[in-house]
């Protein structure tokens, strides 16, 4: 798993992280440090109390192709009762990733973080924009806005949003 292991590095610190609804803080810091890194254009807006949405854009080439949006969540439900491993450290076992948010928006945040940085490494041919933006979701939901869930496969983290969403969109079921 070397090849992956800037992923992984990535993912460790935002497993780290206890980011449940209403302590998204640090997780807004660590994505934002990381997109400013990047050199994309940040910037936090305020969500409640020091809470914050990340929304970071990038121009690739010269801006005039089509505008790709990379969205994910910041918060985790709280662990539950009966993990076989600590739940806020990234444990791989085997082929298998286990922490809080492993896969379900940290995972997701980290894939798309580092297919953005990988974009913008080698943008060859390639013209338009990038825009991230890490949400509370459940904020989304609170103000009215429509939510489709969209996972690789679904988990039993993702029952909250399942609740919030308009619809469940999945590759394997």
């Amino acid at each position: 798993m070397e090849k992956y292991s800037e992923a992984f590095e990535l993912l460790e610190k935002m497993v780290a992280i206890p980011s449940t609804e209403g302590n998204e803080h640090d997780m807004g810091e660590l994505v934002y440090n990381y997109v400013t890194a990047l050199g994309m254009k940040a910037h936090k807006q305020t969500v409640e109390g020091d809470r914050f949405n990340v929304i970071a854009t990038a121009q690739i080439g010269n801006g005039a192709g089509k505008t790709v949006v990379l969205n994910s969540h910041m918060d985790v439900v709280p662990a539950a009762d009966g993990w076989d491993t600590d739940p806020w450290k990234l444990t791989v076992i085997g082929d298998r990733a286990f922490g809080r948010g492993s896969t379900d928006a940290k995972g997701c945040m980290t894939g798309l973080l580092i297919g953005a940085k990988r974009v913008m490494e080698n943008p060859d041919g390639l013209n338009g924009k990038i825009v991230f933006t890490a949400e509370t979701a459940t904020e989304w939901a609170k103000s009215g806005k429509k939510v489709v869930l969209v996972r690789l496969e679904t988990s039993p983290e993702d029952i909250e949003g399942m609740h919030y969403a308009q619809g469940v969109l999945t590759v394997r079921g």
